[in-house]
């Protein structure tokens, strides 16, 4: 049986183990001629060159220029030990409009005599230097390019700094965005893209709005990457726009919001389609800043909120984890501890009027199994001076609580079910890495364990559903509190727990069960197939 993702409020998105769903989704297509290879460098190339690795051009655009469909372009970043640099003329230092493969990280090393021209890949990123002029990248068009092993700083353009990405399926893998400086997304800003960023890195940009980040429409997915000591009004690490985005896996941390949303800023979607939902999940949200939401400001907005670590923000308004503008999250398996400011999580409304006559859109959140602990109040909720259906609730089904000076407080509703825990989680260890290598996880006696309710959320087209560091959950007698799952020695799934097919008079059925340990001990199980009505069967491993 295939259970949606987000079942309850019609939430079927993805989850965040949609990293491996992204990465292997690509299809495979008729046979191509093999691409051409163009080479790069500044150093020692020339545009009159045919850019060939014997002879390669100096400029970037111009080997695009060269290249058709499909072909591939490497760019060195070291030139016998000399580092290369890219700059460029106009708006921007690249232009991409084909569909090609630009991987950087090359180091090119050559001799006259004997004649040699060697081209290795490295791990050190080809720079692309915007020079405060232009911006390092723009990216256009219905096509998929796939950037890899580059970085892009110094910046600048209205919307984007260092990168401006406006439809197509951009694949950027390994990249660096830093120092860019734009009026929105500082680092890099997404129109109407379904971009893939993973394993990039968004630093030390900053913005009016959308300091590493600007997100405008679209589902792009930045899949376990870094958004670190970017600066913003409103959406420090990123502000997304009613767009689609799919964050997993990424430290969203040291970021800062002059005015709301130190980490980010969701503004919009307030709507309940599936595909148009945000999800933000098994990621990190730690040390950012604001006046409102320390870690995250939503504003008219659905989302959700999947076994993240929420911990150690600071708002010097409101919400020093979350602040909610008539919204709708709906959060699972987050621990949210230790933010600085009135209350971890406030929630208020959007204001009714007499004339016109509009009622007020309250905050309407749920949020199943979390620990909520070490704030001065751990949830306060507004009043909207209406009745249900029109007033602030707060929804929380599972919850420890710990250490807050109030666990509630205000004039709007609660319902708090009946499942919660006071007692200290017991946390393995609250500092950053490498020290503590893995921040706010669950000691095996924590009270969290097996304390949960259980929920009806999984990967997308199976049964499983995991925590934070991608291991199965849940593992023992119940789920866990948090965004961890302890795991316990002995734990077995079957997969598909029911096979339910039709069958015909004379026709072979294949009922395929998968064995899963979610425990840690290694162990022996014998299988065995009977059959009560007389139909003839075979058992294979």
């Amino acid at each position: 049986m295939r259970i949606p993702f987000l079942a309850r409020g019609h939430l079927r998105c993805l989850l965040p183990a949609l990293i491996l769903l992204l990465l292997l989704s690509g299809q495979t297509g008729p046979a191509q001629a093999a691409p051409s290879v163009f080479y790069v460098s500044s150093v020692s190339g020339d545009d009159a060159h045919p850019c060939t690795s014997n002879a390669p051009c100096r400029t970037i655009q111009r080997a695009i220029a060269l290249a058709a469909e499909g072909d591939e372009i490497r760019v060195a970043a070291l030139d016998n030990l000399t580092p290369a640099t890219y700059t460029g003329q106009g708006d921007a230092v690249i232009t991409l409009n084909k569909n090609l493969t630009l991987r950087g990280g090359y180091a090119y090393s050559h001799t006259d005599l004997p004649p040699l021209h060697l081209w290795t890949p490295t791990l050190v990123p080809s720079p692309v230097d915007g020079q405060g002029l232009r911006r390092g990248l723009v990216v256009s068009g219905e096509i998929t390019p796939t950037l890899e092993v580059f970085s892009f700083s110094n910046g600048y353009g209205d919307r984007g700094g260092n990168a401006y990405i406006e439809g197509g399926h951009a694949r950027l893998l390994g990249l660096l965005f830093q120092g860019g400086n734009a009026l929105r997304g500082g680092g890099l800003y997404l129109r109407e893209s379904q971009a893939l960023l993973s394993g990039v890195v968004i630093q030390g940009n900053q913005a009016e709005e959308g300091g590493g980040m600007y997100v405008e429409g679209g589902a792009p997915a930045l899949l376990g990457g870094i958004v670190q000591g970017n600066t913003a009004e409103r959406g420090g690490g990123l502000y997304s726009l009613h767009g689609a985005i799919r964050m997993a896996g990424t430290w969203v941390v040291s970021n800062t919001a002059g005015q709301a949303g130190g980490a980010f800023y969701l503004d919009g979607p307030l709507t309940f389609l599936p595909e148009d939902i945000p999800i933000l999940a098994n990621s990190y949200l730690r040390h950012n800043r604001a006046v409102d939401g320390g870690a995250g400001y939503f504003y008219l907005s659905v989302a959700g909120l999947v076994n993240n670590v929420i911990a150690d923000n600071q708002a010097a308004g409101h919400g020093g984890a979350l602040y909610l503008w008539a919204s709708f999250p709906q959060g699972f398996h987050n621990t949210i501890a230790q933010n600085a400011g009135p209350e971890g999580l406030y929630l208020t409304h959007r204001p009714g009027s007499l004339w016109p006559p509009l009622p007020p859109i309250p905050s309407l959140p749920t949020f199943t199994n979390t620990i909520i602990v070490s704030h001065t109040v751990g949830v306060y909720v507004e009043s909207t001076g209406w009745p249900p259906p029109l007033e602030n609730r707060a929804t929380l089904r599972g919850t420890l609580w710990w250490g807050n000076g109030s666990d509630t407080a205000g004039p709007g509703e609660f319902d708090l079910g009946n499942t919660n825990v006071y007692s200290a989680p017991l946390f393995t260890c609250l500092g950053d890495p490498p020290a503590c290598p893995n921040p706010y996880h669950l000691q095996d006696q924590s009270p969290a364990v097996d304390a949960g309710v259980p929920i009806a959320l999984t990967l997308p087209g199976s049964d499983l559903f995991v925590d934070i560091d991608g291991q199965l959950r849940p593992s023992g007698a119940g789920f866990d509190l948090g965004a961890d799952e302890v795991q316990q020695p002995a734990g077995v799934w079957l997969l598909p727990p029911v096979s339910l097919q039709t069958a015909t008079p004379g026709q072979t059925i294949t009922h395929t069960h998968h064995l899963l340990n979610a425990g840690t001990t290694t162990d022996t199980y014998t299988l065995t197939l009977s059959s009560s009505t007389g139909w003839s069967s075979l058992l294979t491993l």
